[in-house]
This record gives C-alpha cells, sequence and structure tokens, in this order.
C-alpha cells in the first residue's frame, strides 16, 4: 500500500491477549473529528483507568492529533485523547442526523445490553454500573446507579450480542423514520429501538436467522445488513408491501 498514514494507535494496545472485547467502531462528527470505541480487552478494570484508552471512546481530528475541546485535555491525570469512560464493548456507533446525539451499544456481561447516549466526558459506569450478572451466575458491580456514573439509558430486554447501530431516516420504512437500528449477533437480527422523551418506548426483534454484523441505511431508504451467514451476506431489506 502507498501513502498510508497512521492516525490512532491504541496505548497499551498489546497488554491483554485475551483476543476479546475491542468494541473498533469508527464515527466522524459534522465538525471532522473521529470517533472510535475501544473495548476493555475483558480486563473490566480498564475501563475505568483514565489513563487507559481501553474501555473508552477516543476522539481525534483526522490526522491524529487532538482536538482543542476534548473533555480532558486541561487534566494531567487522564489521558487527552479520550472523549468518554467505563466502557465495556461497544461495537456500534450513530450519530442522530436530527439532533447530532451520538449513540453507542454495548456488550453486557451475561445479559445487561446497554445502549447509551453518549456526552463528551461522561463515565459510563463498567464494570461498577451493568443490568447483566457474571457467566458463573455471581453479580458484577453495584446496579445501575452510581454518583458520579452515567446509568444505561436502556438495557436491552433479551440478550442481543450488539454490533453496528443507525438512526433510521429514510422513506420506505417511514413508521421507523428516528428508530434506532440495532445489529443483533445472539439475537440473530435487527433490534428496532423507538425513543420518545428520553426514554425508550419501543423495542422489537426483526428476525432474520443470521448473526448481524452491521446495519446501514440506503439513499432509497432500504435497510442494508452484513452478516455472518455462510460466507457471509450483504442482505437488502424493502417493505413487502
Amino acid at each position: 500500500m502507498h501513502d498510508v498514514q497512521t492516525v490512532f494507535e491504541m496505548k497499551q494496545g498489546d497488554q491483554d491477549s485475551s483476543g476479546l472485547h475491542f468494541g473498533g467502531r469508527m464515527l466522524f462528527l459534522p465538525d471532522d473529528s473521529l470517533l472510535l470505541t475501544i473495548g476493555e480487552r475483558r480486563n473490566i478494570s480498564r475501563a475505568q483507568d483514565r489513563r487507559d484508552q481501553a474501555g473508552s471512546i477516543v476522539r481525534v481530528l483526522d490526522d491524529g492529533s487532538v482536538p482543542e475541546d476534548n473533555p480532558f485535555v486541561e487534566d494531567e491525570a487522564v489521558d487527552d485523547k479520550i472523549f468518554s469512560i467505563g466502557h465495556g464493548n461497544p461495537q456500534g456507533i450513530a450519530l442522530h442526523p436530527q439532533t447530532d446525539q451520538i449513540w453507542i451499544n454495548d456488550h453486557g456481561p451475561k445479559g445487561g445490553d446497554e445502549l447509551n447516549r453518549i456526552e463528551a466526558g461522561a463515565n459510563y459506569g463498567w464494570p461498577y454500573l451493568t443490568g447483566g450478572v457474571d457467566y458463573s451466575g455471581a453479580p458484577i458491580g453495584v446496579g445501575l446507579e452510581r454518583e458520579g456514573m452515567v446509568s444505561p439509558f436502556h438495557v436491552f430486554e433479551d440478550t442481543v450480542a450488539p454490533s453496528g447501530i443507525v438512526v433510521y431516516d429514510g422513506d420506505r420504512f417511514s413508521d421507523w423514520r428516528g428508530d434506532l437500528l440495532n445489529g443483533g449477533m445472539r439475537s440473530q437480527g435487527i433490534v428496532r429501538v423507538r425513543v420518545n422523551a428520553d426514554q425508550v418506548v419501543e423495542e422489537e426483534l426483526i428476525e432474520l436467522d443470521r448473526r448481524i454484523r452491521d446495519v446501514k441505511v440506503a439513499d432509497d431508504g432500504s435497510v442494508w445488513v452484513l452478516t455472518e451467514h455462510a460466507d457471509g451476506e450483504v442482505l437488502r431489506l424493502t417493505p413487502t408491501r
């Protein structure tokens, strides 16, 4: 390859060798800065280490430099690329086209998959805040509330193992406009979530019988889905009537 520039390389990236919980989604904001979701590499304590980029969302400019308005640039105790902390394994991130709100979904432990609305400088609580439990059945954390941390905006009703997320803004599925479409690996479909007045008022699983890795909305309003089925598929979804 030619003319390749490294924009971001995670600090302490080789600290854990679990091969799990990478996060790994990217989103350009309207000001052309770039958000990247970084998983905690299945070492839950890293999500609350403010010098460690694991378990965080980082924000950089397109040349890799630090935006002057990042929330921790004046705090020597925090990595200056960090935008928010306390995340587990966020594999979906999206910008609402009307409100500019930043949305992510995040894997819980056993149960407790989350939907969160991201604010600069906030701590989203993992591993203290979770609606799930350890796979052994042992409790994790303190529940869904703790001082100084942001409670999950929404905990999914069933295990989703969420992946890509998009805000539907097309015309073909007009009843979905403004809804959040979450890819589901464990749920094998798209989980549609409707938010009204700062709360989730509807959650629906659209079953596709496939592990979903990403969801996008095309210019014509159709929904495109990337799956893990067989050798991988790209599906195009349109209304049946």
